[in-house]
């Protein structure tokens, strides 16, 4: 396994989130920070995610429920906020991490916006659909596809 993170972390150097299958082959890439390349990933490229490995630079609960609609084998963080270890846990997924965080904290220093608009959320569904209807809208479409309801 310590072969697998030493390679996540030579990757998330380049990229700010990676998708690699068990041999380390890149699947999916995007060097855009935030949430916004998470939510892509999961609603257009999702099959990818599926029994492969999701590296970024930081994970937090909202980007760990977004990533919990698929089913990866391990979510790779070089941060990681408490909520997103608890969720995944919770939700059987593995998980590793370089640092620990109480919290994921916005520009602004206080917390991240996505985070607060997720703190009482648990179930990965109703966080992508209230995340992709409020945020991005433009990915209704195949949201919608992937979920297989309305939003």
């Amino acid at each position: 396994m310590s072969a697998k993170i030493s390679l996540l972390r030579e990757l998330l150097m380049e990229y700010s989130l990676v998708i690699v299958d068990l041999n380390g082959k890149i699947l999916y890439s995007s060097r855009e920070d935030g949430i916004k390349p998470v939510v892509e990933a999961v609603v257009v490229a999702g099959g990818l995610i599926d029994n492969n490995i999701v590296a970024d630079r930081i994970i937090g609960k909202a980007a760990a429920l977004i990533i919990a609609n698929r089913r990866p084998q391990l979510v790779f963080g070089t941060v990681m906020s408490k909520g997103a270890v608890n969720l995944l846990r919770d939700l059987g997924i593995s998980y590793s991490f370089e640092k620990l965080v109480e919290v994921i904290k916005g520009k602004t220093k206080s917390i991240c916006p996505f985070e607060e608009f997720v703190k009482d959320i648990n179930d990965p569904k109703e966080a992508l659909i209230k995340i992709v209807t409020r945020y991005f809208p433009h990915l209704r479409e195949k949201a919608c596809e992937f979920i297989g309801s309305g939003l």
